[in-house]
């Protein structure tokens, strides 16, 4: 028995090995600063990897392609950078955002998970992540209340439709991933996503977004392929209406073909004033954009499409909690206008 026990222990030991091993490897290049356990000079190497506690001053070059950044009152706690020789003028910009408390630097094993390299990084941040379908088709708000089992589980838990002459049948799920949305075929028909309107039936409605609380939202729709007589709009507004005028406050996008040279609005009202900027980007057909609103810790909002910056607004008024909207209308009588969803998020500061 004795053996036995030694041989599962002897396996037992030669498995976590292996797994610091291979976890060593993989951030082969990585300078790994340890707790204040190991003093300077008595530094461990693995694989290559140097491991230990340096006294190097802030700003200062630690080993050859290396910068060492300390707190400025501290000499603990550091972040290596480190730079290998390549071809040509490579640049690497590492940025730290406006955050509290300690952050967490993970690099993933395609085999083994991920090697956690800090402590103590829960997020001062609550988000959300809603991608498009994976819990059910949005539909009417009687559908999730239905008796009948058939309708009531295929509802998707968190967004409801509404709109002028939307029904549930509006919405369905696309064969290359998300729920398109699709009108009912009448001049202004629309559908529109919106947070489950009932209490307590989903945080994307009970929780409060405010422009006091460094509010970020962010979706990835794709136009359809006739963009022709159509509205669509998307974002953080006080209604589901897609008419500019309408919310005192809001920030939003905005896309119909005869506004702005048919290109996407930075559409933001602050008391009542609104401004719907261009944005610089042309809408196409069959396009994925990804749009991004951010609000800032001054109120400011920056909107984005597909990464790049397009319009930045003055301060926003200060605690109006706003809705995540995305909707399709239609401007004439056609077969139908479409809009794909295909994820959304949204997250801001605990209060």
């Amino acid at each position: 028995m004795a053996q036995t026990s030694g041989t599962y222990i002897s396996r037992l030991h030669r498995w976590l090995m292996t797994g610091i091993q291979n976890t060593v490897k993989f951030v082969t290049g990585i300078q790994v600063n340890l707790i204040s356990e190991y003093t300077s000079g008595n530094g461990v190497v693995i694989d290559g990897v140097t491991c230990k506690d340096a006294a190097v001053a802030s700003g200062a070059s630690g080993t050859a392609g290396a910068v060492d950044v300390f707190p400025s009152t501290a000499s603990k706690g550091k972040l290596r950078v480190v730079a290998a020789d390549s071809a040509g003028n490579t640049t690497t910009t590492v940025t730290n955002a406006s955050m509290a408390g300690a952050r967490t630097i993970t690099v993933g094993d395609p085999k083994r998970g991920a090697a956690t390299l800090a402590m103590n990084a829960l997020t001062a941040r609550f988000r959300l992540d809603w991608l498009a379908g994976r819990r059910g088709k949005p539909a009417l708000n009687a559908d999730i209340l239905d008796a009948t089992e058939a309708t009531r589980m295929i509802a998707d838990p968190d967004f409801e439709l509404l709109g002028t002459n939307a029904a549930s049948s509006c919405s369905a799920f696309d064969a290359e991933g998300g729920i398109a949305l699709t009108t009912a075929g009448a001049a202004d028909d629309q559908v529109i996503l919106t947070p489950h309107q009932d209490a307590n039936q989903s945080a994307w409605k009970q929780v409060t977004w405010g422009t006091d609380r460094q509010t970020l939202w962010e979706a990835r729709i794709k136009t359809p392929a006739d963009i022709t007589n159509i509205i669509l709009w998307a974002g953080l507004k006080l209604t589901n209406t897609p008419v500019i005028a309408t919310d005192d406050d809001q920030a939003f996008f905005r896309f119909a073909p005869a506004d702005n040279s048919g290109k996407w609005a930075a559409v933001n009202s602050i008391g009542g004033t609104d401004d719907a900027a261009d944005s610089g980007v042309t809408v196409a057909a069959s396009t994925v954009y990804h749009l991004v609103i951010n609000i800032d810790s001054a109120r400011v909002a920056t909107f984005y499409v597909n990464g790049v910056l397009v319009e930045t607004t003055e301060a926003l008024t200060d605690a109006v909690d706003l809705i995540p909207f995305i909707g399709v209308q239609e401007t004439t009588t056609t077969a139908g206008k479409s809009v794909t969803v295909q994820a959304q998020a949204i997250e801001r500061n605990f209060g």
